[in-house]
């Protein structure tokens, strides 16, 4: 977990009343940001430091008018220019101030924006800044110091090297990494030889004498950026992209035959993973802690059996699901993958919560299962869908079940699914009578308490099938 988390999470809050100048941060919506930056390493604090740009878009989310927007920076970093929609120069004003009463001290820039905000309303401006990176660790040595050390840093959200739009407390900046979702794009000039490894998948490098430009674009939506700064050595496969500091050679290269055997096995199964999509693992400075979210980790000392590699790889093969973002069928078809050798295992489970849930919830039981999502029982629906596709693997052999889930993939990859287009495939793909009639008694006519009821074991459950 990394440092700074830490230190907001122990700070205490007190309560400000906050007016319509200094919005709650949910009042701002954050929906993009560019980030132009000149990054110089050295040892010595004379040579080292940044020039940077950041353009940034965000909507008003309050019911009142917004007139002036609250931005967090590096306290050694200083706002030169900022520029508004059609060029208008904002006024702004620069404070230092401590988070919470606490030894964190950030730049807090006040900016005054060319008219009030409405409601619903977007607006854009550009942060020109400049100034070398202060260290914002609060406990010594012991855990990393964000400077722009040659060795390894990084640029990420914690040491503030980009502006956040957050008020100066514990609380709204916890509330900003919990709830703000956008998907920053970067050009960045590092020293030759250097490369930028985390939640960014490098689109372009461009050289220029001893420098290198590199184009980043995140990899799903975040709150910023996390990237680790090194002479990293790169390993891409068609699955992985693997960032490896040379001390690490040997850790890393077992890692990624191991990943090259998982991912191997998913498209067997699955068919090949999305053409766009990579999963990201990176060495990090050996001071950094291990983190890491989903399509991208970052180790420490090399330690690669820190991280899921098949949780993270098979991520890669799933489908977009129209119905429900965040449950259902594709998440449950992705547990599947990801535990394709324990799927006896997964069916118990699931079968035991399935039928507990069914009889506390008579109107559940009663539901067709391909509505569970628009009846507000999303959720619940991720469970019965795994319990569905262990008991279909089970009554049809593995090779039929994985050869029909292949071919709704390889149909339906590229622009996504709804639960209707999976109950269609279901039941014009599937020739055993017995399994067709469970996929259409419950998933279209939500009648499957009478077979739940018969067992009491996956095995009794499925047996009813074959």
């Amino acid at each position: 977990m990394r440092v700074l988390f830490l230190c907001f999470s122990l700070l205490a809050f007190s309560t400000t009343l906050l007016s319509q100048t200094q919005p709650f941060p949910m009042d701002i919506k954050m929906q993009n940001m560019h980030l132009t930056m000149e990054t110089f390493l050295s040892n010595q604090p004379k040579n080292r430091g940044v020039s940077a740009a950041a353009w940034v878009r965000f909507r008003n989310t309050s019911s009142a008018p917004i007139s002036n927007i609250t931005l967090l920076l590096n306290p050694n970093l200083t706002v030169t220019k900022i520029v508004g929609t059609r060029n208008r120069t904002l006024r702004f004003s620069t404070k230092l101030k401590d988070i919470d009463n606490s030894d964190l001290e950030l730049n807090s820039i006040s900016v005054k924006l060319s008219s009030p905000l409405k409601p619903s309303d977007s607006t854009e401006f550009s942060v020109q800044y400049k100034g070398d990176l202060k260290s914002l660790n609060l406990y010594g040595d012991t855990f990393p110091i964000d400077t722009l050390n040659p060795d390894f840093t990084m640029i990420r959200m914690d040491s503030f090297i980009y502006p956040v739009i957050s008020e100066p407390s514990a609380k709204a900046l916890e509330t900003y990494k919990k709830h703000q979702r956008y998907s920053p794009t970067a050009k960045i000039t590092v020293p030759q030889g250097y490369s930028l490894a985390g939640n960014a998948v490098e689109r372009k490098r461009v050289l220029s004498g001893t420098r290198e430009q590199i184009e980043l674009k995140a990899i799903a939506p975040s709150y910023g950026f996390i990237l680790g700064l090194g002479r990293y050595s790169k390993i891409s496969t068609s699955a992985l992209t693997q960032y490896y500091l040379g001390e690490n050679s040997e850790a890393a290269l077992a890692a990624n035959a191991k990943a090259a055997t998982i991912s191997n096995k998913y498209t067997a199964l699955l068919g090949e993973n999305a053409a766009n999509k990579k999963y990201i693992l990176a060495d990090l400075g050996n001071a950094y802690q291990t983190s890491g979210a989903a399509g991208y980790d970052f180790v420490t000392f090399g330690n690669y059996n820190s991280v899921n590699l098949q949780a993270q790889l098979s991520r890669l093969w799933q489908i977009k699901n129209y119905s429900d973002n965040d449950n259902g069928w594709h998440v449950a078809l992705t547990d599947l993958l990801k535990n394709n050798n324990e799927i006896d295992k997964l069916g118990e489970i699931s079968f035991k919560t399935i039928k507990q849930t069914l009889k506390l919830d008579k109107k559940l039981a009663g539901t067709a299962l391909k509505a569970y999502a628009e009846k507000g029982y999303a959720k619940q629906s991720t469970n019965a869908y795994a319990f569905l596709f262990a008991v279909l693997h089970e009554t049809l052999g593995k090779d039929t079940f994985w050869q029909i889930m292949k071919s709704f993939r390889n149909e339906f990859a590229d622009f996504g699914a709804s639960d209707e287009d999976l109950y269609e495939h279901l039941k014009s793909s599937i020739k055993n009578k017995k399994n067709r009639k469970l996929v259409i008694d419950w998933m279209n006519k939500g009648r499957i308490m009478k077979a739940v009821n018969k067992a009491d074991t996956f095995a009794a459950f499925a047996g009813q099938f074959k």
